[in-house]
């Protein structure tokens, strides 16, 4: 039985979904705490200083994902083409959101 590669598009890919599922299950705990900050006030820094972690590899491995793109690396123009074939356009991003 060979060894499932798991690096490339697909591992990034994977790797940005799960970090987005802790990500929602921490902030909904720490959005939990808010109203009730005066007896939760440790468990609200806590979870603020454990969501360091996961938000940092979050913002990595999508900024990886938007560099790897932009540079015209096949397999991740490719795991992409579903969503939106060709290279996007960047004159609407480059428009202020008024």
């Amino acid at each position: 039985m060979a060894a499932r590669r798991s690096g490339g598009a697909e591992g990034n890919e994977r790797l940005t979904a799960i970090t987005g599922a802790v990500l929602l299950v921490l902030l909904a705990v720490e959005g939990y705490t808010i109203p009730r900050i005066g007896r939760l006030l440790t468990l609200h820094v806590f979870l603020g200083m454990l969501l360091l972690g996961p938000v940092t590899l979050k913002a990595g491995s999508v900024l990886y994902r938007f560099a790897r793109y932009y540079t015209g690396s096949e397999p991740y123009r490719r795991s992409s083409a579903a969503v939106a074939p060709g290279w996007p356009c960047w004159s609407p991003r480059s428009w202020p959101a008024w």
